[in-house]
């Protein structure tokens, strides 16, 4: 356990990193003071051997030394950018040095806290949380390959986490070949904290379980210890082999100049307050002192108005309610759109029997269980099945048109380098030994970086995704269209 604090004291934490159910422990972290303000990093290397370990210790160490040598002046988003890409080059130096570390990786997530805002920078899955008043406020987007379909509404949050292919890291830093991080300004206030970790944590439960630890009261020190015990003893639960797992929690003791924006509801609530007290004004400047009989209509029709507004601003209020609670269960993945949860019974009706006999993954219902609700039944609106039968049927060809693009890509850039070392072979007279390593060096990185995508056909990105899903789901959608026009003709 690491107890750090800025030298300012307006930002304090905890930070532990522990093995886990692994033979090694391939994550690393630190923190320093720069002359931007106070940094955090976390990293979780990637890669067989020594790779893993060393990847991640040398990300931790050269990006904290970039921003170390940063001017009090710089941009900091643009000093963020140097520190990866001079981590990038770190990392290609070691590997070029040390082929055992050849295809090595890591991912990175960093906070930077200056006064004017938070920035957060983050490549891979590793992640960043902004907890404020008990409520997440931030999270970065996994770079990973269920993270995407997670992003594009494909699958949910809890099928990404459960998924086998959810450590198919798309951007990093390494051998990988998306090194670009994604960078983003988040306003700070006093009380806020910021969670940094690896998927060894956020992977081991829910999203929803995983906030309500965040939003503890308990002082960053025993929430760290608690948490990673926790993690430690649901992996055990699981039979042990658990991922590394490192957290770090800063606690913000000011406010930052970059302030919350003001959502859509509140303005709206205020725009009603403001017309309810210009009528309370209207009322007492023009008939505060009227006696007259028809003033005193005017009166009471004015005080029916500021009624009326005064109960249509409490059912504002209400509704506002109603907004933010789901919005928060939306965000912990407590609550699915009903256009995924039409999905879901779309892959309820694969069960079928008449749409695919031979699908080995359809199993017959149990007679004893209640049946399931099924697309099939009159009492969903024809309208909006046909709308969203529409909206999958295009998820579905886009899905199958990235798989079929992943593959030629991989083709392509396989043909490419295979040419490229040929070249070189047949031309050793005029290529030096060190250039001709480092062509080789290169080709091997890159056949690992797209051995995920030759495999791709032999993985089944999520219970959607694969290509014998996709035809499984078009045979039910086609069948449900057909009953559904079938009723509508008669």
């Amino acid at each position: 356990m690491n107890q750090f604090a800025s030298a300012s004291a307006l930002f304090h934490g905890s930070v532990d990193s522990l093995i886990g159910g692994r033979s090694e422990n391939q994550d690393n972290f630190g923190y320093v003071e720069t002359p931007l303000g106070f940094l955090v990093v976390v990293c979780d290397g990637m890669g067989g051997g020594p790779g893993g370990k060393t990847a991640s210790y040398v990300a931790v160490s050269r990006f904290m030394q970039a921003v170390r040598e940063a001017n009090a002046m710089s941009s900091a988003e643009e000093t963020l950018k140097r520190a990866v890409a001079l981590t990038q080059e770190a990392l290609a130096v070691e590997m070029h040095r040390n082929s055992a570390l050849r295809g090595m990786g890591s991912t990175l997530v960093a906070v930077l806290f200056t006064p004017q805002a938070a920035w957060v920078v983050h490549a891979g899955d590793s992640r960043c949380y902004r907890m404020s008043d008990g409520k997440m406020r931030f999270r970065t987007a996994d770079h990973s390959l269920v993270g995407e379909l997670v992003q594009h509404g494909t699958i949910t949050e809890e099928q990404a986490r459960k998924s086998p292919q959810s450590n198919i890291i798309t951007q990093g830093l390494g051998s990988l070949s998306n090194n670009t991080p994604t960078i983003d300004e988040v306003p700070y206030k006093r009380g806020d904290r910021f969670f940094l970790c690896t998927d060894g944590v956020w992977g081991m439960m829910p999203q929803p379980n995983l906030l309500h630890r965040f939003a503890s009261s308990q002082d960053t020190a025993s929430l760290v210890t608690r948490l990673q015990t926790e993690v430690d003893e649901l992996g055990a639960a699981h039979g042990g082999g658990h991922d590394n797992h490192t957290l770090a929690i800063v606690q913000v003791e000011s406010d930052s100049k970059l302030k919350d924006k003001m959502d859509r509801i509140s303005k709206i609530i205020i725009a009603v307050l403001a017309v309810c007290l210009l009528v309370s004004l209207a009322f007492n400047i023009f008939g505060g002192g009227k006696s007259s009989g028809n003033d005193n209509a005017q009166l009471k029709d004015l005080q029916r108005e500021n009624a009326q507004l005064t109960k249509e601003n409490e059912e504002l209020n209400r509704k506002k309610e109603k907004l933010e609670q789901r919005i928060e269960k939306l965000e912990q993945g407590e609550e699915a759109s009903p256009r995924n949860d039409l999905l879901e019974r779309v892959i309820i009706d694969t069960n079928d029997k008449d749409i695919d006999p031979n699908d080995k993954e359809s199993s017959p219902e149990d007679e004893n269980q209640p049946k399931k609700d099924s697309l099939n039944n009159k009492d969903i609106p024809g309208d909006l099945v046909l709308k969203i039968l529409n909206e999958i049927k295009s998820d579905l060809d886009s899905m199958a048109g990235m798989w079929r693009s992943n593959l030629k890509k991989a083709e392509e850039r396989h043909l490419y380098w295979v040419e490229r070392v040929k070249t070189n072979i047949d031309s050793l007279n005029t290529v030096t030994e060190g250039q001709y390593q480092k062509y080789l060096s290169e080709f091997n990185m890159t056949l690992g970086n797209i051995k995920p995508a030759f495999d791709a056909k032999n993985h089944r990105y999520s219970n959607i995704a694969s290509k014998d899903k996709i035809d499984h789901l078009k045979k039910c959608i086609q069948k449900i269209e057909s009953d559904y026009k079938e009723r509508k003709i008669k």
